[in-house]
């Protein structure tokens, strides 16, 4: 079966606002912030059924 995910405006909104705090509380802490988002997206693709 295959599945897609959709990223709804809401959450990156979201997404977007605390990628700024985390980048105002220092430097490059909201490239991480992504990265580890990203890294939660591609789990999610890989094994959508995990719970």
């Amino acid at each position: 079966m295959k599945y897609s995910l959709t990223i709804r405006k809401e959450a990156e909104l979201d997404i977007s606002e605390y990628f700024n705090f985390y980048e105002n509380h220092r430097l490059g802490l909201g490239h991480d912030f992504l990265l580890c988002i990203d890294a939660v997206i591609s789990k999610i693709k890989r094994n959508p059924l995990l719970s």
